[in-house]
């Protein structure tokens, strides 16, 4: 996780997953769903970008 620092409030969570099937298992895991339920009130926004690596 990092913080930006000209606004301090906006976080940047950034990981790497083997595959879309993998991110996907998490998404639905259990603990996944507890978290993003004790911080939907807290967020303003949620952007999520998926990425290919490329090298």
């Amino acid at each position: 996780m990092s913080q930006y620092n000209e606004t301090p409030e906006m976080f940047l969570f950034y990981e790497n997953w083997k595959n879309l099937f993998c991110l996907d298992q998490h998404l639905a895991s259990a603990h996944f769903q507890t978290y993003a339920a004790a911080v939907e009130d807290l967020l303003i926004e949620k952007i999520v970008q998926k990425m290919t690596e490329i090298s």
